[in-house]
């Protein structure tokens, strides 16, 4: 007999509001006690500890108390089974973070025959506390299991008195292993074998319909609308709902008072909505996903986000957005899944619990948009409790700072609202005008100015007139200090100074950021202001503003804007003073501001000229040809134009420039020679014979350049519209020809390899298959059904999506090819068409494919030589061309299923593929696994006989 042990955790229900979230583990003679509501205490450390005189077998905690029976018991007080089947009670204390007291340990009464031996300990098992007065739990003697009904009479904290009794003792068919309670206090769930029962207090067991395919290590009952659900967790990592499996990798699972948790094999943490809609969506989906996509799948309804490898649920807090987990290593760890933080949100809100919200959603770095966007006419009617709750400044800054105009439950949390919450939605609010920010701050900031005697409000004040778009950021801000200090002495003026508004500013932006902004307004009395609350010396920036003092006013905000480093300001206004030309060449030099000092200019003035010709230079050095060519033009460098747009390839701007250059026709020609050189370097030939045959005048170079660039017909037409018929015989014909002969090499040469190649190929698959069968009965000859055997298949089938197996004389590599090019290496490297190589098949294959892309993109050549030889009359050339490649296609399509065989699946492809233990799409690129997608090209001439023919192999 094999026993197998699984850990199972002991916590509180967490149904009432004074639940702690009490979480126990047994350590010899005491019991460890963690109150996850108040604290994560990591183990082996604990809140509280209770002494046990002697070994604990267990422990179990009281349900959903009714105060005006047993106001001294609540949720967290619990029962220890103690040695001989005794109960030791410790009631829950109202002191420190957690705290108990013992009480008074119990010796079970009998009010039925007797089914346990007193002499053998721990016969009874599954104790669940299900109401106040009423106690479940298991007896296993002598093979038999009992459902043992305990009654907690006469418990009396005051007097200290009570008594277990049990009172039933039910035999079963066959053993309990587990008894789980719900959320009604009168019923409870049986797994009895692979059957579920229901006991219900007053009326007893009923049989139900669920049945259970395998044990099950973890059990809960949920409630689902007005029904009760039962979701149990198998040892092999099936999860079941009421009996019906839903996934296969799940690891642990908790349940939330909103929420059903989960843990799966994938390293994900699953959180689905306890309600019709998250438990249809969960039946339907599948958790064998990596969990490092988006935290929300529309697809699925389930919010999935990842997790350290390992980990598994240990609590989750009621009405919290906290679930802990622990790793292996034995550490907790504290996650929020947004899904659940989203969820209390939108409850604190309708109960406009705001400090809440805001806190919330400030540590989870949710987008405080969603505070107005949820309800905007509530938070609107409410602005005022919104402002009095916030109490910190800084938070109502935060708030204010990140509106923005998109609705954001519309968009990021979108998926957090059912389709009837947006039905209602858009019939209930106001369609978006693009004025939401507006509104809000305008609405904000006239609150809080009414408030402002009272509270420090300036701060959040000057971040409205900063994000409300009446006047332009901190400038605005700047321009109510300004205000408020004009008003100094007046009886306004002292319930808001200037120096308050400054001081809360600062704690926004950096001082020096606001006397530069300051000084960006032209306003030394302001920047004069905002410096002596820096730390600036005053012998520094007290001459240096009267120094600006005292200059013309474009020379002035020149320099203000230089020292600033607003370099484009600056050109505008030094473009005003001619007299400081050289400073402004420096500022555009320096800077590469030609582009703006293009557009101050005007262009018939020396500066326009002066400007562009050194914009020339920096486009050149840049080499910018074409931005360089048109600056060095309007410069009047007509020699630097030509040369810039020869070498960008603009002939045309460069002839347009040689004209204005007053050269006489041989020079002319010389330049003309030039651009011909460099489009023939450019590989750009018909540009090059236009140029030879307008500007030169010479028919010969024109035609030679057109066959060059195998443009045969331009160059026929050359010849016949100039009257060089001669060039058709020394240029025009010996150039197709020789381009016809070569395609048809060509044609002839790859119909040869392509023969080949499938040929080899179907012998290698040949191979493959009968080392396979060769393979698989040696496999049944060595006994596949043994221990060994089925423990291997067992493991490489848990891991068979993520390790690689060496067979004969190749062992894949674990390595991982990122990029491209390593991943080319890696082909070039493995996929050798050598005969007898590992994967020679797929070598063959990728062979096979280039041969018919490249086929099929001769479609387009072959039709435009074949025009030319018509147009020369050399008909039976062009017949062969296009015979020789219609017989190469016919011959793909005819044999191309055979290449690329037409599987069902992907599983049957790795079966065939089954010798090497690796997918074949791993080592080939994505475009060679599929045969060539082919476009429709109409390139076939009729004007040749029609002769049905049959392809030669």
């Amino acid at each position: 007999m094999i026993y197998a042990f699984r850990w199972s955790i002991d916590r509180t229900r967490g149904q009432s509001d004074d639940d702690k979230a009490v979480v126990g583990v047994v350590d010899g003679d005491r019991v460890l006690l963690t109150a996850f509501k108040v604290g994560i205490m990591p183990p082996p450390m604990s809140h509280h500890s209770v002494q046990i005189n002697g070994t604990s077998n267990g422990f179990f905690f009281a349900p959903l108390c009714l105060k005006d029976t047993h106001h001294w018991l609540d949720s967290n007080c619990l029962f220890v089974n103690v040695k001989n089947n005794q109960l030791a009670l410790y009631l829950h204390q109202d002191e420190g973070p957690l705290s108990y007291k013992h009480f008074k340990t119990f010796d079970l009464e009998w009010k039925v025959p007797k089914v346990v031996d007193e002499r053998l300990g721990y016969t009874m098992h599954h104790f669940v506390w299900m109401r106040n007065d009423l106690i479940l739990c298991s007896a296993s003697v002598e093979g038999r299991s009992y459902l043992c009904v305990v009654e907690v009479e006469n418990l009396n904290v005051e007097r200290e008195t009570g008594r277990l009794v049990v009172s039933e003792a039910l035999m079963m068919d066959g053993s309990i292993h587990h008894i789980a309670p719900t959320t009604d206090l009168n019923q409870a769930y049986l797994i009895v074998d692979s059957s579920v029962l229901q006991y219900t207090h007053g009326e007893g067991l009923t049989p139900t319909e669920i049945f259970l395919p395998e044990p099950c290590d973890h059990v809960e009952v949920v409630r689902i609308g007005m029904r009760q659900v039962l979701v149990t967790l198998g040892s092999r990592n099936r999860l079941f709902l009421d009996g019906a499996e839903v996934a296969n990798n799940i690891t642990s699972i908790c349940i939330h008072s909103e929420f059903l948790l989960l843990t799966t094999l994938q390293h994900a943490l699953v959180t689905v909505k306890m309600d019709e809609l998250g438990f249809s969506k969960f039946s339907t989906s599948t958790l064998s996903i990596k969990s490092w996509g988006t935290d929300f799948d529309e697809n699925t309804g389930l919010s999935i986000r990842r997790m350290e490898r390992g980990g598994s649920l240990v609590n989750a807090l009621r009405k919290d957005d906290k679930a802990i987990l622990q790793m292996p290593r034995g550490n907790l760890e504290t996650i929020q899944p947004r899904s659940m933080s989203l969820h209390i949100i939108k409850t604190h809100l309708v109960s406009l619990n705001y400090f809440t919200v805001f806190d919330i959603m400030r540590k989870q770095r949710i987008n405080l948009n969603l505070i107005h966007d949820h309800n905007p006419r509530v938070f609107m009617s409410t602005a005022e409790k919104f402002i009095d709750d916030i109490k910190n400044p800084c938070w109502l800054n935060y708030f204010i700072s990140e509106l923005v105009e998109e609705d954001v439950t519309d968009t990021i949390y979108r998926s957090c609202y059912t389709k009837e919450e947006n039905a209602v939605r858009r019939d209930e609010f106001e369609k978006p005008d693009g004025r939401k920010v507006e509104r809000i701050c305008q609405h904000l900031r006239q609150i809080m100015e009414k408030k402002a005697d009272k509270r420090n409000l300036v701060q959040p004040i000057l971040t409205c007139l900063v994000k409300n778009k009446q006047v332009s950021g901190l400038e605005a801000a700047l321009q109510k200090i300004k205000e408020f200090k004009s008003k100094e002495g007046t009886k306004e003026g002292r319930q808001q100074s200037a120096d308050e508004a400054l001081k809360y500013l600062l704690y926004l932006v950096d001082v020096n950021v606001l006397y530069d902004i300051a000084l960006g307004m032209y306003d030394l009395d302001l920047a004069k202001f905002v410096a002596s609350k820096s730390q600036k010396d005053p012998k520094e920036y007290i001459p240096y503003l009267n120094n600006l003092a005292q200059l013309e006013e474009h020379y002035r905000k020149f320099k203000i804007n230089k020292d600033l480093k607003r370099y484009e300001a600056a050109l505008e206004h030094i473009a005003y003073r001619l007299d400081k030309f050289d400073e402004c060449i420096d500022l555009i030099v320096n800077h590469t501001l030609f582009v703006k000092a293009v557009k101050i200019f005007p262009r018939e003035t020396y500066e326009y000229r002066k400007v562009t010709g050194i914009a020339g230079e920096y486009f050149l050095r840049n080499k910018k040809y074409r931005e360089a060519a048109v600056m060095y033009h309007r410069s009047g460098n007509l020699e630097r134009a030509f040369e810039c747009y020869k070498i960008s390839g603009s002939w045309q701007d460069a002839i347009i420039a040689s004209t204005e250059m007053d050269l006489n026709p041989g020079e002319m020609n010389k330049l003309y020679k030039i651009l011909v050189r460099q489009m023939v370097e450019d590989r750009r030939f018909c540009d090059a014979a236009e140029i030879s045959l307008a500007y030169l005048k010479s028919e010969e170079d024109a035609v030679s350049l057109m066959c060059q660039g195998k443009e045969w017909r331009e160059a026929s037409r050359i010849a016949h519209t100039y009257g060089r018929l001669d060039l058709i015989e020394t240029e025009v014909k010996p150039g197709v020809e020789e381009h016809a002969a070569w395609l048809l090499s060509k044609i002839s040469e790859n119909r040869g390899e392509f023969l080949k190649y499938k040929k080899r190929l179907l012998i290698v698959r040949s191979e493959i298959a009968k080392r396979e069968a060769e393979e698989a009965l040696a496999e049944e000859d060595d006994g596949a059904g043994g221990d060994v055997s089925d423990l291997l298949s067992e493991t490489s089938s848990l891991a068979g999506s993520n390790t690689s197996l060496s067979s004969g004389s190749s062992r894949s590599s674990g390595r991982s090819y990122r990029s491209s090019k390593n991943r080319r290496k890696q082909e070039k490297k493995v996929l050798s068409i050598k005969e007898g190589s590992v994967y020679e098949d797929l070598a063959l294959v990728r062979a096979l494919h280039t041969i018919i892309s490249t086929a099929y993109s001769q479609r387009k050549e072959v039709v435009n030589v074949n025009r030319a030889l018509l147009s020369l009359y050399l008909d039976e050339t062009a017949e062969k061309l296009q015979n020789a490649l219609i017989d190469m296609i016919e011959i793909i399509e005819k044999n191309i299923d055979e290449i690329w065989l037409r599987r069902e699946s992907e599983e049957e492809e790795n079966r065939v593929n089954g010798h090497r233990k690796m997918n074949p799409r791993k080592l080939l690129e994505s475009k060679f696994t599929y045969a060539p997608e082919v476009s429709s090209v109409n390139w076939k001439l009729d004007i040749f006989s029609t002769i049905k023919r049959t392809p030669k192999l």
